[in-house]
């Protein structure tokens, strides 16, 4: 373009409002496109106010970042279904995948870390396992860009309460995380990496 071309121009920072409208019009065409009709309530409703607010508007910068998320996320949707997986949910592990790929990648080979819950026969060594974990994720988010880590530690922990290394979670959470159809579940886990590069 520059033999072409001899004027450069420089363009305004997009309004953030303006990029706000774009994401959640594509948005709402996307889901709309794989469930039909539908409204988030309920629970679902309040995790997704709660990804929203931990800065996952945030994360796009440009319209292009709101279309190569939107484009992926109609993709993979189309491909896995709608039945295995939980809306809210996937939409969170989505931007984890666009934004910050080798951590999603380090997310599905550590699954133990991001699903496992707590025996209540637990032994003596449950603190230092507890230490070992958060050791184990601070290494993983040293794979995400650095303008981007609280955002996409936020969005995780939003998405994997067991994250949160100071609750413990029995293992009867397991079964409502199943029957939600959450990432955190040990079952339904490998769903939402199906497409993932081994």
């Amino acid at each position: 373009l520059k033999k072409i071309i001899q004027v450069s121009f420089t363009l305004p920072e997009p309004n953030r409002q303006g990029l706000s409208r774009v994401l959640f019009s594509d948005l709402d065409e996307t889901i709309k496109q794989v469930y039909g009709e539908v409204k988030i309530e309920g629970e679902d409703e309040k995790r997704w106010r709660e990804l929203l607010y931990s800065g996952f508007e945030e994360l796009f910068k440009t319209i292009r970042d709101i279309k190569r998320y939107i484009s992926s996320l109609g993709l993979n949707w189309s491909i896995m279904g709608k039945h295995d997986v939980n809306m809210v949910d996937f939409m969170g592990i989505e931007a984890i995948r666009v934004f910050a790929p080798r951590f999603y990648s380090s997310i599905r080979e550590h699954k133990n870390l991001f699903t496992g819950t707590v025996s209540l026969y637990a032994g003596m060594n449950r603190r230092d396992d507890k230490d070992t974990k958060q050791n184990l994720y601070k290494e993983m988010l040293e794979f995400v860009p650095k303008e981007l880590r609280t955002i996409i530690g936020d969005i995780s922990r939003k998405l994997f309460p067991q994250l949160d290394f100071s609750t413990n979670y029995p293992h009867e959470w397991q079964k409502t995380w199943r029957s939600e159809l959450r990432v955190c579940s040990e079952e339904k886990f490998d769903f939402y990496f199906q497409l993932a590069i081994p």
